[in-house]
Order: structure tokens, then sequence, then C-alpha cells
């Protein structure tokens, strides 16, 4: 399985396109690491998706959107494959959107080489 680069000391961005299903006027980001099937929460320093990363709320029921924010992998961070799951929620706790990426963090250079 094929999976996203998150290069540590480095910002990784995600951004995802999505039609609203319905009315909403809060937008939580809720980030979990997947690791041997435990979600692991991942504190996100920006978790109110109405600021700064790109909505508009309240946002309108059948409206195309971008949310769009990015995230420091601290060097700290083991080196390791992990599922990102990144839900966002509205005002009710349920899901705007829901994703799973496949995900490695890995030292800069690491992740260079295997661009090549």
């Amino acid at each position: 399985m094929k999976t996203c680069p998150l290069p540590r000391g480095r910002n990784a961005t995600i951004t995802v396109a999505f039609h609203s299903s319905e009315t909403f006027s809060k937008a939580t980001a809720v980030v979990h690491g997947i690791l041997a099937d435990l979600p692991v929460p991942f504190p996100i320093p920006n978790p109110d998706g109405c600021k700064s990363c790109g909505l508009k709320c309240p946002v309108k029921k059948e409206t195309d959107n971008n949310y769009a924010t990015n995230i420091f992998i601290k060097d700290s961070y083991p080196k390791v494959r992990v599922v990102v799951k990144w839900e966002l929620k509205d005002e009710n706790d349920s899901d705007i959107f829901c994703i799973e990426i496949p995900a490695e963090v890995a030292d800069s250079a690491h992740i260079v080489k295997k661009l090549k």
C-alpha cells in the first residue's frame, strides 16, 4: 500500500474538498493515529475548522467546500507507518467528513531518497 510521506521537522499539509450534505456552523477537527488497530489521539494546534482552514461558517447545505490546514511533524515523533484518521465534526458531533490516510513518518533525507 502506498503511503503519504510525513517528513520529520517539516510541515505537512492536508487539503480536503467536500460537498456538504447539511448546514453547519461549527467544525472541529479530531485526529487519530491508528497503530496496530489502536486509535491514538493526536492533538492538533488549530482544531477549529472555521478559523484559518478555509471554511466560511456557517457552511450551507449542498455546497462545495475546501478544508486545508498544516501540522508540524516534530523530530521527536517515532519513525513509523501509521494510518491518520482525520475527522471534521459539526456542532452535533456528527462527521462532516472522515478520511483515513496511510502515512509514514520518516527522516526528511529518507523521504527525498525514496522519491528519486
